[in-house]
């Protein structure tokens, strides 16, 4: 029976777009646009953090100083005795944050082809703050800042061990963080991940007050012209106007 429907149907539809295109063609449509949001919905899996395993050891040029949900001023170990490391935003270029990773073991490395580093907040960083919200799903974590520390190919990636240094530019927020590194795949895939606060704890940003040169700049123009424009409103009106 059902095969037979199946013919009628296709008959019908032969018969509808010989004689009438423009109705086959709409018939056509829901059955298109399933195609093709299954298809989208294929190539745009989403990515959980708790998929992946947690074997890259990220270590920092850091005081060993831990968080807990409320506080970065926990110390509860003799490495965090002079407390946080602090590196100034933007002023201080030669006091680079130094980031060394390496496949801790574990995981399947067969497919990694390159890493990403990124900045993520402390969790009292984000308190309070829903534009930095944590979530799973790695494409829509607020967490870790936008734009990558670095990110490049990895070669030989069970094995090597890599180090950057990070200078803190003027445009970091003020604030406590930690370092995120992900091993991916060449299609862009996330592998494997590791996290700073595990092995060197955390550091502090400081010294952005969230205005760059160029900000600054402009509204000293806008204030300037504003208060120009409103003098010569005022000669106008009191002098040009009144004899007029």
């Amino acid at each position: 029976p059902s095969t037979l429907l199946q013919a009628i149907t296709y008959q019908r539809f032969i018969v509808r777009l010989t004689t009438h295109p423009s109705d086959a063609c709409k018939m056509l449509m829901p059955s298109l646009f399933s195609i093709c949001l299954l298809a989208w919905m294929q190539i745009t899996q989403a990515e959980n953090l708790s998929d992946l395993s947690e074997t890259i050891m990220v270590t920092t040029n850091t005081t060993h100083c831990k968080c807990d949900l409320m506080s970065c001023d926990v110390k509860d170990s003799p490495d965090c005795a002079e407390g946080l490391s602090v590196f100034k935003a933007g002023e201080d270029p030669l006091e680079k944050l130094s980031i060394t990773f390496k496949n801790g073991g574990g995981g399947d490395w067969s497919k990694v082809t390159n890493y990403q580093v990124k900045a993520c907040f402390s969790d009292p960083s984000i308190s309070d703050r829903p534009w930095r919200k944590k979530k799973d799903e790695i494409s829509k974590n607020k967490q870790c800042l936008k734009k990558d520390i670095d990110s490049a190919d990895w070669d030989s990636p069970s094995t090597s061990e890599i180090t950057i240094h990070w200078e803190v530019k003027s445009s970091i927020p003020k604030a406590v963080y930690y370092v995120r590194v992900f091993a991916k795949d060449a299609d862009g895939n996330h592998v494997a991940y590791g996290d700073s606060d595990v092995t060197s704890g955390f550091f502090k940003v400081s010294g952005y007050d969230g205005l760059e040169p160029g900000i600054v700049a402009g509204a000293v123009i806008l204030s300037v012209l504003s208060w120009a424009i409103l003098i010569g409103y005022f000669a106008y009106t009191t002098f040009f106007q009144k004899e007029a």
